[in-house]
């Protein structure tokens, strides 16, 4: 993943909500995410933290137009990293004194 660009993700209709751990490693590598989702949840997460592009999955001129705009920004700046906003919460040390509280 380290390698990579930017990482890909995929979100169910029936499930809008952020499911998927993948997301919290794309945002700790600084790899920017390319959502394609339907809305709801994962959407407002990735803006709200500026993880990467949300798309939703039924605009494929969007889909195109994004994916146009990351290969832009590749052939640019291919050392691009992401420098996400908020998400110091889901840091594992931060996660893991939150477990170590409710043992207590």
């Amino acid at each position: 993943m380290y390698a990579s660009f930017a990482c890909l993700l995929f979100n169910a209709r029936i499930y809008p909500w952020a499911l998927s751990t993948k997301i919290y490693e794309h945002a700790s590598l600084r790899r920017p995410t390319f959502c394609v989702n339907y809305g709801g949840e994962i959407d407002e997460f990735i803006t709200k933290h500026k993880l990467g592009i949300s798309v939703n999955g039924d605009d494929a001129e969007q889909i195109e137009k994004e994916i146009l705009n990351l290969y832009d920004i590749w052939k640019q700046y291919p050392s691009y990293e992401i420098s996400p906003e908020g998400i110091e919460k889901f840091h594992y040390r931060n996660l893991a004194k939150d477990v170590a509280r409710y043992l207590k």
